[in-house]
C-alpha cells in the first residue's frame, strides 16, 4: 500500500527538507517534485550570487518597453521581486534598459543583453521559455516569460503555492543562495489549462459580499492563476449559446421542442428544435445581424437580459444548446433519433447535424471563422452518418468527472468519445473535465495516479482542458473547493503542462512541507484516501452520472474500518500540530473536510436507524392569507423547526447555519399552508430576478417545498417560490421500471405570498389538496413524507439549507425526507 511508506518516515525529515536553503546550500534544481525540463549546456562558467546575508544581491533588468503589469517583462519582474521578498523580507530593485547594472542581475524578457548572449526562445514551441546563467547574470526569455518566472520561483527560490492565501504558500527563509552554471528550457505540452471557479469561500475577508467577478479579479486568486501556470490557448468554447434564442418563440414556435404533451416549449429555458430548417436560418440571421450591426440580443442572459454571454468573436463562433438534455418529439427529430444511443447518444446525430450545417453556413459567409461545439448530456456520443467541414473544433464534456476514469467502463467510454470526435473533426479536442463529480457525498477524493494515467492516455488527442466546478467532497467549509480539492487541482495543472510529471514526488513533498511535525499522520491519511479511491472498483456503478452512491462510498471505497483509521490519523495530526499556529491551521484546512466525511460515515453506519425529523402541521378552520406576514393564530400555534446547512446537498461542517431558517405548517380541509422564515444579513444582495412562473427560481433566494403523500402510485409534488412570489411546480411520478416521470404542473388554487424585512424574508404558500394527483385529503394523524429547502443566493457562493438531510444526495430523494404529521 502506498501509504505504508509513512510509517518509516523519520520525524526529523520534514525539518531537513524545508531548511536546506536556509543553511546556505545551492538549490536542488533537479528536484523530482518540480516540472521536468530539458537541460542544456550552460552559457556562463561562474556561480551567481542571488542572496547574501539574508538580502537579495541582484538587480532585475527588463527591456525598455515593459509597461504592462500583467504577464510581460515588467509584470514578471514584479513577480520575481515578490518571490525574493517572501524568502528574505526584501525585494530587489527593478531597472529598465538602457540603464546599465554592474553587479549580479537577472534579465527578464527580451533584453538587449540576453539577445547579445544569443539567448532566445525562437526554437521552442508555443508558450515555451528558456533560463540560462551568463557571466554575473541569469536570463529568462520566453513566448510567455511569466511561465519562466514561475519556474524560477519554484526551482531556485524554493517557493510553493498549494492553495490561495498565505497559509497555502510555503516560503522557507533563505540567508545565502548561489546559483551554479545552468541552463534549461521548457514548454506546456497542452495549451489549454483553465479552471472555474478559482475562488472559494472564506479565503478572502468579507468575500460573501463580493460578486463572482470581483472575487475572480482579486489578487489572491489571480496569483493562483499565475502560480499554477494557467493557459488559454486554442479556440474558445462558449457553453449554452445562444442563451436568448427564446426571443424567436412567439413568431416561430415551430422552432422549439415539441414535448410529450404536444406543446412547444417556451420561456427562458426553452430548447430549440434543431431539426427544423428555420432554426438554422434564425441562428445564421442572428450571426449576420451581429457582424453587420452589433446586435447582441440573441446572446443576452435571462432573466435581466442585460449581460451578453458567449458572443461571437472576430475569428470564432460557439454553438452549444442550453443546459438541458434534448428531448424534441417532432417527426423531424424522431427520424434522426438513435434508439440505441442510450443516455449519452440518443440525440447526438440531431445536435451534430445542426452543428455541421451551421459550420457550413459560417464557412460560406465568413471563411476565416471557425465553429466551436460542445457535445453534452444526451448528445455527447460521436454520431454515425455526420460529416463535418474542417472549420469545426470540439470540446468533449466528460460527464462523469475525471476521477471516475478509475472505472474501466467509464475510461473506455471517455476514450471512445475523445477519439471519435477527433476523427469526426480532424482536430485534437479540448476536454471539459468536471472536478465536482461524483458529487453529493462527503469523501475528499485524492486521485493523482488516476489523473496522470488519463492525461498520458489522451496526451496526443487533446489540446488541453477546462476544469469545472468544486471538487467532490464537502464544500460548506472554510476554503470550499480548495480545502477538499487543492491536491488534485495542483496535480491537474502540473499534468496538463507535462503528463509525465511525477505526482508521487509532488505529494510527498507537499505533505512534508505543509504539515511539518504532523507530516507522518497526514501523509498516511492522504495516501489512505488515495489508495481506497483508486484501488476500489465500484459494483454496480451508480445510475446517476453525477452523484456518488452512499452505499458504494461507505461500504466499498471507505468502509467503517478505514473510516475509523482516518479518524485516528487526523487526531494524531492535530496532536502533533498543536492547538494553534500555522501547522494546525493547515491541518484543519484539509482536516475539516475529513471531519464532515466522518460524520457522514457515523450516520451511515449508526445514525441511519434514527427516526427522521418530524414537523407537525396544526389544524385550522381555514387557510391563512398568503401575504408573508404570518399574523394568523395558526402560525402562532405552529411548532417551529430549523433547517440544516448544506452545500451541493451534503451536510456541512456546522449542523445549523448562521442564517437561521424556520419552517412551519398548518392545514385545513381545503389544503396545506407552509411558511419559511429566513434570516438574511445581506438583504441588499438578495437575488430576486423573477416575477412570473419560471424554471430558474433556484438561482434566486427561494424556498422549495416537497410533499409526498402515501399512495399506490408513488408521487412527489415540488413547489419553488422566490421572494417576489414567483413560483414553479412539478409533479413527479414513479414509472414501473423505477425511473421518475417529470410533469410540469399548471395547478389551480396554489397561492404564494412573500414579505421582506430589514434582516430577513418570509415565504408563505398554500397548496390545495385537490391539486395533487391523485387527490389527497388527509385525516388527522396522517403522515406524509416532506422536505423543505432554502436556496440562499444573496452571497457570491450560494448555500443550501435543508430541513431533513439524512446524508442523501439530493433534495428530492425520498430517503432524505422527514415526516409531516397532520395534527387534529
Amino acid at each position: 500500500m502506498l501509504h505504508s511508506r509513512w510509517h518509516s518516515l523519520p520525524m526529523i525529515g520534514f525539518m531537513l527538507i524545508g531548511a536546506t536553503l536556509a543553511l546556505g546550500a545551492t538549490p536542488d534544481l533537479r528536484n523530482p517534485a518540480l516540472n521536468p525540463v530539458t537541460w542544456e549546456t550552460p552559457r556562463g562558467t561562474t556561480e551567481l550570487s542571488l542572496i547574501a546575508g539574508g538580502k537579495p544581491c541582484v538587480t532585475l533588468v527588463v527591456p525598455r518597453e515593459a509597461s504592462d503589469p500583467t504577464w510581460n517583462a515588467m509584470g514578471a519582474a514584479q513577480q520575481i521581486a515578490e518571490g525574493f521578498r517572501l524568502v528574505t523580507g526584501h525585494a530587489p530593485a527593478i531597472v529598465r534598459e538602457p540603464q546599465t547594472v554592474a553587479g549580479p542581475r537577472i534579465l527578464i524578457g527580451d533584453t538587449e543583453e540576453a539577445r547579445a548572449a544569443g539567448l532566445s526562445c525562437d526554437d521552442l514551441p508555443a508558450y515555451g521559455f528558456r533560463f540560462a546563467t551568463l557571466n554575473n547574470a541569469a536570463a529568462i526569455v520566453g513566448h510567455e516569460v511569466g511561465y519562466g518566472v514561475t519556474d524560477f520561483q519554484e526551482r531556485i527560490l524554493n517557493l510553493r503555492w498549494y492553495y490561495p492565501g498565505p497559509d497555502g504558500t510555503d516560503s522557507p527563509p533563505i540567508r545565502e543562495l548561489s546559483l551554479p552554471p545552468c541552463a534549461y528550457s521548457d514548454f506546456p505540452r497542452q495549451g489549454k489549462r483553465m479552471m472555474w471557479p478559482w475562488q472559494a469561500k472564506g479565503v478572502v475577508p468579507d468575500d460573501q459580499r463580493m460578486t463572482f467577478g470581483e472575487l475572480g479579479d482579486h489578487p489572491t486568486f489571480m496569483a493562483m492563476v499565475r502560480h499554477l501556470r494557467a493557459g488559454y490557448a486554442g479556440p474558445t468554447v462558449g457553453c449554452h449559446t445562444f442563451p436568448n434564442f427564446n426571443m424567436y418563440a412567439k413568431d416561430y414556435p415551430e422552432c422549439f421542442e415539441l414535448g410529450t404533451s404536444g406543446q412547444r416549449t417556451s420561456g427562458d429555458m426553452a430548447m430549440p428544435c434543431y431539426s427544423h430548417p428555420k432554426t438554422l436560418e434564425l441562428h445564421v440571421q442572428s450571426l449576420e445581424k451581429f457582424y453587420a450591426d452589433g446586435d447582441v440580443t440573441p446572446w443576452l442572459l435571462p432573466p435581466q437580459y442585460k449581460t451578453a454571454f458567449g458572443l461571437p468573436l472576430k475569428d470564432l463562433i460557439s454553438f452549444s444548446p442550453i443546459d438541458l438534455p434534448l428531448g424534441c418529439q417532432c417527426e423531424l427529430c424522431k427520424a434522426n433519433l438513435d434508439p440505441n444511443g442510450g443516455e449519452w447518444g440518443r440525440y447526438s446525430k440531431i445536435a451534430a447535424t445542426f452543428a455541421a450545417n451551421l459550420a457550413r453556413e459560417i464557412q460560406k459567409r465568413w471563411p476565416d471563422k471557425v465553429l466551436t461545439y460542445l457535445p453534452y448530456m444526451n448528445y455527447t456520443e460521436p454520431p454515425q452518418g455526420v460529416t463535418f467541414p474542417d472549420n469545426v473544433h470540439v470540446m468533449v464534456c466528460l460527464m462523469n468527472g475525471v476521477g471516475m476514469s478509475k472505472e474501466p467502463t467509464i475510461n473506455e467510454k471517455y476514450a471512445r468519445w475523445i477519439r471519435g470526435w477527433r476523427k469526426l473533426t480532424g482536430h485534437p479536442v479540448q476536454l471539459w473535465e468536471y472536478i465536482c463529480w461524483p458529487d453529493n457525498h462527503a469523501l475528499p477524493i485524492v486521485s493523482l495516479h488516476t489523473i496522470k494515467a488519463f492525461k498520458q492516455q489522451h496526451a496526443n488527442d487533446s489540446i488541453g482542458s477546462f476544469l469545472n466546478g468544486p471538487s467532490a467532497g464537502p464544500q460548506d467549509v472554510p476554503g470550499g473547493t480548495w480545502a477538499c480539492g487543492h491536491i488534485n487541482i495542483n496535480a491537474l495543472f502540473r499534468l496538463l503542462w507535462n503528463p509525465d510529471y511525477d505526482v508521487d514526488a509532488m505529494l510527498n513533498e507537499y505533505v512534508v512541507r505543509m504539515y511539518g511535525p504532523a507530516s507522518k499522520p497526514m501523509g498516511e491519511l492522504i495516501h489512505l484516501l488515495q489508495d481506497r479511491w483508486e484501488q476500489t472498483r465500484w459494483s454496480p456503478l451508480p445510475e446517476d452520472k453525477y452523484n456518488g452512491d452512499l452505499k458504494l462510498i461507505h461500504e466499498q471505497t471507505m468502509p467503517r474500518e478505514q473510516a475509523q483509521r482516518l479518524r485516528e490519523l487526523l487526531a494524531q495530526a492535530r496532536q502533533f500540530a498543536g492547538d494553534t499556529g500555522l501547522t494546525r491551521r493547515r491541518v484543519d484546512f484539509f482536516g475539516r473536510t475529513v471531519d464532515v466525511f466522518l460524520r457522514e460515515s457515523d450516520f451511515y453506519h449508526e445514525g441511519s436507524r434514527q427516526s427522521p425529523p418530524t414537523l407537525k402541521a396544526v389544524h385550522t378552520d381555514d387557510a391563512p392569507v398568503c401575504d408573508g406576514k404570518l399574523d394568523e393564530l395558526c402560525w402562532q400555534q405552529a411548532p417551529e423547526t430549523p433547517t440544516q446547512s448544506l452545500q451541493r446537498a451534503y451536510i456541512s461542517w456546522t449542523t445549523e447555519p448562521e442564517q437561521a431558517t424556520i419552517i412551519r405548517a398548518a392545514w385545513c380541509a381545503r389544503g396545506i399552508a407552509l411558511a419559511m422564515t429566513a434570516s438574511e444579513p445581506c438583504m441588499d444582495l438578495l437575488k430576486r430576478f423573477y416575477t412570473t412562473r419560471d424554471v430558474r427560481l433556484t438561482h434566486d433566494d427561494s424556498a422549495e417545498f416537497f410533499l409526498m403523500p402515501p399512495s399506490q402510485i408513488e408521487a412527489q409534488y415540488q413547489l419553488i417560490a422566490n421572494t417576489q412570489a414567483a413560483w414553479w411546480d412539478m409533479l413527479r411520478t414513479r414509472n414501473p421500471d423505477g425511473s421518475w416521470f417529470n410533469d410540469r404542473c399548471a395547478l389551480d388554487g396554489v397561492q404564494v405570498g412573500a414579505a421582506l424585512g430589514d434582516a430577513g424574508w418570509t415565504l408563505e404558500v398554500f397548496i390545495p389538496f385537490a391539486s395533487l394527483v391523485p387527490n389527497h385529503s388527509p385525516k388527522p394523524g396522517d403522515v406524509w413524507k416532506a422536505n423543505f429547502i432554502r436556496n440562499r443566493n444573496a452571497t457570491s457562493e450560494g448555500t443550501i439549507h435543508r430541513w431533513s438531510t439524512r446524508y442523501q444526495p439530493a433534495n428530492n430523494v425520498p430517503a432524505a425526507m422527514g415526516v409531516l404529521v397532520f395534527q387534529p
